[in-house]
């Protein structure tokens, strides 16, 4: 593993961007079994 990669994968951008994804995957789930 590279260091580039870490500050990448560290940056505030990415972090922000995969604690969207991490949302609306939770979110989907979410509504999927609520309508259960």
């Amino acid at each position: 593993m590279s260091v580039t990669f870490l500050k990448n994968y560290n940056s505030p951008e990415n972090m922000e961007k995969r604690c969207i994804l991490k949302f609306e995957k939770d979110f989907k789930y979410y509504l999927e079994t609520s309508h259960e």
